[in-house]
């Protein structure tokens, strides 16, 4: 997991076990993305957004990771 300051630090760490408990939680994915664009990680992000489309049926979840992945694809 990323280790940037430790707020960042705790955070990955909580969303890397949470993952490892529920490989289908699209929402953990979600936090994974959102937390690889806060440190500026935009591979990293891309893939943990495609990993939360695979994870979910929701509409509006859909929508936010395709919105993000467009956008971080201009920043790879």
């Amino acid at each position: 997991p990323p280790r940037s300051t430790p707020l960042y630090a705790s955070a990955a760490s909580d969303v890397y076990k949470r993952q490892s408990q529920d490989h289908s939680n699209a929402e953990v994915y979600r936090l994974k993305a959102l937390l690889h664009e806060a440190l500026n990680e935009p591979n990293n992000a891309i893939q943990a957004w495609k990993s939360c489309l695979k994870n979910t049926q929701n509409d509006l979840l859909i929508n936010e990771a395709k919105v993000h992945i467009q956008s971080l694809q201009g920043r790879e």
